[in-house]
């Protein structure tokens, strides 16, 4: 027969040029088929979205998944019963992403102890994490908390509990309360996660840089490569670019690009920043006024910055003389609803 004219390495290399949908198709052919569209090469970056119908998986789906090796989970439940289920089924998860959140579920990520991607959205108090909410705090190194709407009393218990988190590579914090104080800090945050190389926070939600670094011991060579900075305001000190001497990409995204109101941080600050950051390679602006990122372009241009790639949306497309902003891809894993 066909199938046994190639070897098996071949055939699951061809299966992997396949779509999902086109996958399941040639699973139903035969056996052998089966047994190679479930080998756990074809799912390696495969996310699974588990959004939980009335009637629960069943046992042979869990053991599909098993036997594919999947590992990543994008959870639609809040019913406890369905995490449970998960538990049992998935015990071996390395990426969680809570898509909804409740105080309830907030106890079975003890359950899978190779957690090392975690994820919340939509968050409330109850689901900020602590050191007792996973297995193995020191395992996570990808931590990302977005949607959420917390009090000052729970933040201030959250960061209190970074430290517990020394591993992470990768903190993403997009939360906003009803507080004018600044509870966290960007040097504090380095501090507590030495080993820290993305960083992406919504500076209108108070997480931003102290006027007094020397309270924090960050290291002279912090490891963060990359920092995105989200809703801008002036309290973006110019100072905190001193501590950041790695960092080689830099994200900004200005809550008065949609204003008329211009943000002396992105006319003043930044130009500053530009200079101190010797090892930045590309500076990426989303904007929708064309007017304030062409006049920064034409400050760009006179500095020393032969080596600075801009890169920027469709809406911040520069004039002719100004560099024409250079598009960045990313890649994600194929995401499927079961």
């Amino acid at each position: 027969m066909l199938q046994h004219q190639l070897p098996r390495e071949m055939w699951v290399q061809i299966l992997g040029y396949l779509d999902v949908a086109d996958k399941h198709n040639v699973r139903v052919t035969c056996k052998y088929f089966k047994e190679l569209v479930d080998c756990g090469l074809l799912w390696k970056y495969w996310t699974i979205v588990l959004s939980f119908p009335k009637a629960s998986y069943t046992c042979r789906f869990w053991e599909t998944l098993r036997l594919r090796k999947v590992n990543q989970v994008v959870v639609r439940s809040t019913r406890e019963k369905d995490w449970e289920q998960l538990s049992r089924g998935l015990p071996s998860v390395t990426k969680v992403i809570v898509d909804q959140s409740s105080e309830k579920i907030l106890r079975y990520l003890k359950n899978f102890a190779q957690l090392t991607h975690l994820a919340v959205r939509y968050s409330s108090d109850s689901l900020l994490l602590n050191v007792s909410t996973v297995c193995e705090a020191e395992k996570l190194t990808h931590l990302s908390i977005c949607q959420g709407k917390f009090s000052l009393r729970a933040i201030n218990h959250f960061f209190a509990a970074l430290t517990a988190f020394r591993n992470l590579t990768s903190f993403v914090f997009h939360e906003f309360w009803d507080s004018n104080h600044c509870v966290m800090t960007i040097p504090s945050i380095l501090c507590c996660l030495p080993r820290l190389k993305h960083l992406s926070v919504a500076c209108g939600c108070h997480v931003t840089p102290t006027n007094v670094l020397s309270t924090f011991q960050v290291e002279a060579k912090h490891p963060l490569s990359s920092l995105e900075l989200i809703h801008l305001d002036n309290s973006v000190s110019i100072r905190l670019a001193d501590l950041l001497l790695n960092l080689q990409t830099l994200v900004l995204i200005d809550r008065y690009f949609f204003h008329s109101v211009p943000s002396r941080f992105f006319s003043e600050n930044l130009t500053s920043w530009l200079r101190r950051l010797h090892q930045l390679s590309t500076l990426v602006i989303k904007s929708e006024n064309l007017d304030q990122v062409s006049a920064f372009w034409s400050i760009l241009s006179l500095l020393e910055c032969d080596c600075l790639r801009l890169a920027g949306n469709q809406s911040s497309v520069s004039p002719a003389s100004c560099p024409k902003p250079a598009e960045i891809g990313s890649s994600a894993p194929t995401t499927l609803e079961e």
